[in-house]
């Protein structure tokens, strides 16, 4: 008797692993069926996001005043909303010439960077060649440097070219951020709604199995709400250290690679790579070639990482998604491949936090719960 209910019990097991593989093998063909509509959406849909974004961030301003000042909810949203678009373009009224004096000039001088790295990485190769002559090793990582840095130039410009492309184009995308604050106001007014009653808008009746897909979704929201608005701080502290620190070590452009730090650093890694390279461009052309100020530009880089590891991610965040660095990297690789642009770099560690949900509640527990239950049969055989 207690090896046929082991034997029922790992049957299934093994039909419940198959629906999970069917399960999970739809979900991937519907999210490519998906990712090619997000591609052409992008500049409509990542306004949208980062309107969702700084809902996650100023919500929390919006209860405070409703409860200590026993504000409507309208008049909170306004209050929030306003001083946040006021001190936003305050911000931007400083901020903008600035950044697009020093944008402009670095456009134009990146022809100029572009040229000296090369010539820096020309003359590197050249002492390694005399160094290491008649070593085809040396001849042919020459060789696939040559061919492959022109293709990697061109991947990257075509995946930028995709991320501002679609419906609008460049131009559009930008426009498109005039919306943002629409978007806000309507995700800011709606929210208390939406957190009430978002669950009587699926399609289902009660159930056992709608009241599952709550919970699911609930604990999903959860790890979204903490990961964005942790990470939009983090961006924001380090692209401010990483300002000050090249404005110490009188980097030009100083102020422009900071404001970008801050912006594609909701990006983990990439926005980090992202940043680093036009400042390494500009640190090899600034410094003539030598090795000072690029060294300088990383040493920067690695102070501001460090403090951002041992100190700002976990009192800011902790372990609140529980994804390995290695795991990150591998998400914003395989999530900007499939969506083929940048919404799907931004939404790579939320979606991996959603897979990790759902692999833990559906197969990680049952597994646990299932060899458990084994155990315990096979000890009341053997007892038996």
């Amino acid at each position: 008797m207690a090896l046929r209910r082991k034997e029922r019990h790992l049957r299934n097991l093994a039909l419940h692993l198959l629906c999970i593989v069917t399960i999970i093998a739809c979900i991937s063909i519907l999210l490519w069926g998906l990712a090619r509509v997000f591609s052409f959406l992008q500049p409509l849909l990542v306004p949208i996001a980062v309107a969702g974004i700084f809902a996650f961030l100023l919500d929390p301003l919006v209860t405070l005043l409703m409860h200590r000042l026993k504000w409507p909810r309208l008049g909170s949203v306004l209050a929030v909303l306003g001083s946040f678009l006021l001190v936003a373009t305050l911000v931007l009224i400083w901020l903008v010439p600035v950044v697009w004096e020093q944008g402009g000039r670095l456009i134009s001088q990146a022809p100029e960077f572009i040229g000296k790295a090369r010539t820096f990485a020309e003359a590197l190769l050249k002492n390694y060649q005399e160094k290491y002559a008649g070593n085809p090793l040396v001849n042919e990582l020459e060789i696939e440097l040559r061919n492959r840095i022109p293709e990697l130039s061109n991947a990257v410009i075509g995946w930028v070219q995709r991320s501002l492309g679609g419906v609008f184009g460049a131009a559009g995308f930008v426009l498109s951020f005039v919306l943002v604050p629409v978007y806000l106001f309507y995700f800011l007014n709606g929210a208390a709604v939406i957190k009430k009653r978002w669950h009587e808008y699926l399609p289902m009746r009660s159930s056992g199995f709608k009241t599952e897909i709550v919970s699911v979704m609930g604990e999903i929201n959860d790890y979204l709400v903490s990961y964005f608005r942790g990470q939009v701080l983090i961006s924001f502290l380090n692209g401010l250290l990483t300002w000050i620190g090249l404005q110490m070590i009188g980097l030009d452009f100083a102020l422009f690679i900071g404001v970008l730090l801050s912006v594609v650093g909701l990006i983990p890694f990439l926005g980090i790579v992202i940043s680093a390279i036009p400042a390494l461009l500009i640190a090899l052309a600034q410094g003539g070639g030598g090795w000072e100020l690029p060294a300088l530009v990383i040493l920067v880089y690695a102070v501001v990482q460090t403090l951002d590891a041992l100190f700002i991610t976990p009192k800011i965040v902790g372990d609140t998604v529980g994804l390995h660095p290695m795991t990150v990297m591998v998400s914003i690789v395989f999530w900007g491949l499939l969506f083929d642009g940048l919404i799907g770099a931004l939404l790579a560690v939320p979606l991996t936090a959603t897979f990790k949900v759902l692999l833990k509640r559906y197969i990680w527990q049952k597994t646990a719960l299932v060899a458990e239950e084994s155990i315990e049969i096979s000890a009341n055989a053997t007892s038996e």
